[in-house]
C-alpha cells in the first residue's frame, strides 16, 4: 500500500471532485510540487460549458510518467468505433443525449484513441471491480480513484457521481479522501458500504476504479 496519507483538498465549487482526488495523486507522488485550480483544470481540458472526458487526464498522467490500471465496464474501443452508438448503448438514450450535446465529441473521440495508443502504460479491465481488486492494487503501490455514487454512499436517494480517492485499507474499512459534498477527510468506508455506492436508482452499478503510480 502507498507509505503515507495523499494530500486532502475540499472540493472548490461542488463540481470539482476528479480534480480534487487527481491533485492529490500528483503531490504524493510528486511532494515537490503544488498544482493550482487553473492548472488542474489545464491538465484535464476542462472547458467552460463543457463535459471533462476523464482521458485527457489519463493521457497526460501517463506522459508525465506514470502507468495506470483500470477497471471499468466502459469500453474505450468501442467507444471509438461508433462513438453516440456506445454512448446511447451504455448510458441510456437520456444520459447519452446529455453527454454529447455537452461535449466536443471530435475531441472525445481523438484523445481516446491517443490513450488507447499507451500499451504497456495503461493495464485496463472491463468489468467491475471487486473488495480483492481494489485491495490488490492498494497493494502494488497504486492510488485509486473510485467512481461512485455520492448519494447512495451517503445513505441518500438518486443519483449523483462522485470521485474519492483511496489510499489504505484494514480488515473491515477502505480508506479515502473524499472532497465532497460532503468533505471528509481520512473517510473510513466499509467495504459493504463501498460496493454498495457503485448501485444507481435503476439498479444498474457505476462502480469503477483508474489507479495511478509513478513508474520507476
Amino acid at each position: 500500500m502507498p507509505k503515507r496519507i495523499p494530500p486532502f483538498y475540499k472540493n472548490p465549487d461542488g463540481i470539482s471532485c476528479f480534480q480534487c482526488m487527481l491533485r492529490g495523486v500528483l503531490e504524493y507522488f510528486e511532494p515537490e510540487t503544488t498544482w493550482s485550480w487553473q492548472e488542474l483544470y489545464d491538465f484535464c481540458n476542462k472547458r467552460e460549458g463543457l463535459a471533462t472526458w476523464p482521458q485527457h487526464a489519463m493521457v497526460n498522467i501517463i506522459e508525465r510518467g506514470y502507468e495506470l490500471r483500470s477497471m471499468i465496464t466502459y469500453d474505450d474501443a468501442a467507444f471509438v468505433k461508433d462513438p453516440e452508438g456506445y454512448l446511447i448503448e451504455f448510458m441510456g438514450e437520456e444520459a447519452a443525449a446529455w453527454s454529447i450535446e455537452n461535449s466536443d465529441m471530435e475531441n472525445a473521440v481523438a484523445i481516446t484513441k491517443k490513450l488507447l495508443s499507451y500499451e504497456g502504460k495503461h493495464e485496463e479491465f472491463l468489468r467491475l471491480p471487486t473488495v480483492e481488486d481494489i485491495k490488490q492494487a492498494l497493494d502494488d503501490g497504486y492510488l485509486l480513484h473510485v467512481s461512485l455514487n455520492s448519494r447512495r454512499l451517503n445513505k441518500r436517494e438518486g443519483y449523483v457521481g462522485h470521485a474519492i480517492l483511496v489510499y489504505a485499507y484494514d480488515e473491515k474499512h477502505f480508506y479515502a479522501q473524499d472532497s465532497g459534498p460532503p468533505e471528509i477527510a481520512e473517510r473510513a468506508i466499509s467495504y459493504e458500504d463501498m460496493m454498495d455506492a457503485g448501485m444507481c436508482p435503476d439498479r444498474s452499478n457505476v462502480l469503477g476504479f483508474i489507479a495511478y503510480r509513478k513508474r520507476i
